[in-house]
């Protein structure tokens, strides 16, 4: 019966997971419409690092949001070619401390490139095409990220939205329409501002997160510290 020391951690785990995507309300639109008064931002120490490290890859003209949900505080830039979206967010998810950063660029067949440093529920839709370098610093993040956009250099099309949280909702809006399509997600207000998954799609943000364990063991010494 020892196998059961196994699989019951597992099995509670995948149960929590599951039930969190199917009843978990997402806003499309993440961030408010007005950004922060950048001289009244309190950086955490993740984002402080973030943010001295982006200046140092010169980008420019940062802006601070607040998340409308979670008491988190979201930092954005873009790139002078409009190419890449950097997203970078410090604060408490359920009360617990999260931060994570997301580099973005769109394809012109739909396709979305994201490099991240961290975990996150991925994306169901198949839309975007995830690489995971975890706990490295935005230097290394954001020139990871330039060799993929070199690499579909001829499929690349630059951001329309100039404000950060327009770019991320503008995403967001276009994946949500793909998980409808695809049955894995359903609306939840008239005004189709928030949604969630549907049974089918809290199913694939389970096998998601399998595949993120995966790439996890293929870099398991950043996480012994």
């Amino acid at each position: 019966m020892e196998w059961l020391w196994v699989v019951l951690p597992v099995g509670a785990y995948f149960t929590f997971l599951f039930c969190a995507a199917l009843f978990e309300k997402k806003f499309v639109r993440s961030y408010g419409a007005e950004p922060l008064i950048t001289s009244s931002v309190q950086l955490g120490p993740y984002l402080s690092k973030v943010y001295r490290s982006a200046c140092a890859s010169g980008l420019a003209d940062c802006r601070f949001f607040r998340h409308q949900k979670y008491d988190l505080t979201g930092a954005f830039w873009f790139t002078p070619e409009k190419d890449i979206l950097v997203y970078s967010g410090e604060g408490k998810v359920a009360k617990m401390p999260a931060k994570q950063t997301w580099i973005y660029s769109c394809l012109g067949n739909g396709r979305i490139l994201v490099t991240t440093d961290n975990f996150d529920e991925g994306d169901p839709s198949g839309l975007t095409e995830f690489k995971r370098i975890i706990d490295v610093p935005l230097d290394k993040l954001l020139g990871a990220h330039r060799k993929r956009v070199e690499n579909e250099m001829a499929l690349i099309s630059p951001f329309n939205n100039t404000i950060g949280p327009d770019a991320l909702a503008a995403m967001a809006h276009e994946r949500v329409g793909k998980l409808l399509e695809l049955g894995r997600a359903q609306w939840v207000d008239p005004a189709q501002t928030q949604w969630r998954y549907t049974p089918k799609g809290a199913l694939f943000v389970c096998l998601g997160s399998v595949t993120q364990f995966l790439t996890g063991l293929t870099q398991f010494w950043k996480f012994i510290k």
